[in-house]
């Protein structure tokens, strides 16, 4: 079991977030549409995400079970999205999904509840709020240090990009789909920007669906040449997948026209 306590100590001995654990993290978290996840549900993503990356010929360590959970929860202890809950046995993802009964949850072990979980704070920021640069900017600069750094301006960016609309066009399918389905992807790779670069909103990013566009962007099948066309990237390991990387090549992305910046890229992998 994941220990119960929080922050970034086990005993007297820090927990250092591993680089691979951080970025499936942040890749991951937010696609969870549940305001209630569960570990076992999160373990279960990170391992066939360590597979999906070795399949591609990069080797990263699979953590085990409680060695994982001891990371998550320092890296989760970062900021104020998440809170580490107890639920009740026989909780599955469908059930914490249904809003219109929420479960119990506790904070500690206690009432029978020790399934570890985590929960959205309702009161985190809002990304869809709308903030002009300069208000944006007051805030500090676009990385905290903690343990590591996280991406500071992530939720900034998105909020820029969707400036206050509740819905909003993807830049490479197109389709107009509402705000909570729309994310920032990083047009060039975000670890390849400098501080500078990371603030001009203008140019480096866009908004990508999380019906597959951000996903199929950020994993290199589909990528956006310098003229803004969309174009194959990687192989397509089925022929699903490639009919619905089919569907995007030849179209214009549209923040390639509202950027007029050039260097387009095949997402971090």
């Amino acid at each position: 079991m994941v220990p119960e306590e929080t922050g970034r100590k086990s005993g007297d001995h820090k927990v250092n977030v591993e680089e691979s654990v951080r970025e499936f993290w942040l890749i991951h978290a937010r696609h969870f549409t549940s305001p209630i996840v569960l570990f076992s549900f999160v373990y279960e993503q990170y391992a066939h995400w360590i597979r999906a990356q070795a399949s591609e010929g990069r080797q990263l360590p699979l953590r085990a079970y409680g060695i994982f959970g001891r990371q998550l929860r320092a890296l989760i202890a970062e900021s104020s999205e998440w809170t580490p809950v107890f639920v009740l046995p026989g909780s599955d993802m469908n059930r914490l999904a249904d809003l219109t009964n929420p479960p119990s949850t506790r904070t500690r072990i206690v009432d029978n509840h020790r399934i570890v979980a985590f929960e959205r704070n309702p009161g985190w920021i809002n990304p869809s709020e709308p903030m002009s640069v300069d208000e944006v900017w007051e805030l500090g600069g676009t990385d905290a240090t903690t343990m590591g750094t996280r991406r500071r301006e992530q939720v900034r960016l998105r909020s820029y990009l969707l400036d206050g609309r509740d819905s909003a066009n993807c830049d490479i399918c197109g389709r107009e789909l509402p705000a909570s389905l729309l994310v920032a992807a990083h047009i060039k790779p975000r670890a390849l920007s400098d501080e500078e670069h990371r603030k001009d909103f203008a140019s480096i990013a866009m908004l990508a669906c999380a019906l597959g566009c951000d996903q199929l962007f950020e994993l290199g099948y589909v990528i956006v040449d310098e003229q803004g066309i969309a174009k194959p990237g990687r192989d397509a390991e089925t022929s699903a997948l490639q009919t619905i990387v089919d569907r995007l090549v030849g179209r214009k992305c549209t923040a390639h026209n509202a950027s007029g910046e050039s260097p387009y890229r095949v997402a971090l992998f």
